[in-house]
């Protein structure tokens, strides 16, 4: 899980401030990993990453650009490292423009792409080998097994890349997502647009914020104002000071199983099928209603209740990245022989098994909340 935040000030006025505000309102999705994007009015740009809030608070600080595109995560795919931080750059020989990518959301099996992308000379900066030692007192420590790992956002960024550009003609990508893309032209290292969009996997609203010295606006993942529409790209050109949009598959989404039994740390509802088991007493797939819009604000912007929709949206993401960390340790555990590695993978499985069933007996209390309101 993770938060988007992207401000834009009239006027040239640093917009820093407003950043920091917006990131404390949605501080819950991630403080484990943070990067932003500074950009001026005549498309330099600055980008600073760290895997510490103190630190890039004071990079923030320092920074006196109108707009900033900045992002906070709670990493998932990968350890907090610095170098799979977002923005995350997508720079190859055959593309015509440089993009910084951040996104909120979860790949589905994002290995297949990888090895696409690869094929094609991309070569994934977030791409590290995992060591998993085991370490008990009085002993030496012990490697179990190393591993790959890469930043699973990394896959759609390059998606993004090749999309924009033409070179394939949908997004082959599954999973949700919330995503903003700088395009900067390579002859002149400047920034010439910025796309934003989501699927209905994730969360992304836009507000503005009346100031004397210049309006803010804001696109965020949490907070009041009005939904980004799923399935649209909004393009800013910088260059011609528009705005356009088109409709785009944002990446297939796809929804997690809620109230699966438990059977064992490592086997999921499919293999309950298979083995000729049944599940009974499955709820009916439910469709939450519209929170309700409340009266407009101070400022005449419409103010929506998103605090029990936010709320569920984030634990229902938490969800599906629970349900994506079990489909890899399962397939870890299948491929792997030996006793010690096994019931470390056995630990980490039934660990995620506690934790979903956690998640769900919540969003059993907010859908009883939600719908005793509405």
């Amino acid at each position: 899980m993770c938060g988007i935040i992207y401000a834009k000030r009239d006027k040239g006025k640093a917009v820093k401030k407003f950043v920091e505000e917006a990131y404390r309102t949605q501080k819950s999705r991630g403080s484990e990993g943070f990067g932003f994007v500074g950009i001026y009015p005549d498309g330099t740009y600055v980008v600073e990453r760290d895997t510490f809030e103190s630190s890039i608070l004071r990079k923030l600080h320092v920074c006196n650009a109108p707009e900033i595109l900045f992002h906070h995560r709670l990493p998932t795919s990968t350890q907090n490292l610095d170098f799979c931080t977002h923005p995350i750059l997508v720079d190859n020989a055959m593309l015509d423009k440089k993009y910084l990518v951040v996104h909120n959301g979860v790949v589905s099996a994002p290995g297949e792409l990888k090895a696409k992308h690869e094929s094609l000379g991309f070569v994934y900066t977030t791409d590290h080998k995992y060591t998993h030692v085991i370490e008990k007192k009085g002993k030496e420590p012990k490697v179990v097994f190393e591993s790959e790992k890469f930043n699973d956002s990394e896959t759609l960024a390059i998606e993004f890349a090749l999309f924009l550009e033409g070179k394939i003609d949908s997004l082959r990508y599954s999973g949700t997502s919330a995503v903003v893309v700088v395009e900067i032209k390579k002859e002149t290292d400047r920034v010439e647009k910025v796309h934003f969009g989501r699927n209905t996997g994730n969360p992304l609203v836009t507000r503005t914020v009346g100031h004397k010295k210049g309006n803010v606006s804001i696109i965020s993942s949490a907070g009041g104002g009005v939904e980004v529409e799923a399935g649209v790209l909004n393009t800013i050109d910088k260059v011609t000071d528009t705005m356009t949009n088109r409709e785009v598959d944002i990446g297939q989404t796809y929804k997690a199983y809620r109230y699966q039994p438990y059977a064992s740390p490592y086997f999921g509802r499919d293999d309950h099928s298979r083995m000729g088991f049944k599940d009974k007493n499955l709820p009916a797939t439910i469709s939450l209603p519209t929170p309700k819009q409340a009266k407009e604000d101070d400022l005449g912007f419409p103010v929506i209740d998103y605090s029990i929709k936010d709320e569920i949206d984030r634990l229902e993401e938490e969800l599906e990245e629970v349900d994506t960390e079990l489909q890899y340790w399962r397939g870890e555990f299948i491929i792997t022989t030996d006793a010690s590695t096994q019931q470390v993978l056995r630990e980490e499985m039934t660990s995620l098994e506690v934790r979903r069933q956690r998640i769900n007996v919540k969003l059993d209390e907010l859908y009883t909340e939600e719908y005793s309101r509405n």
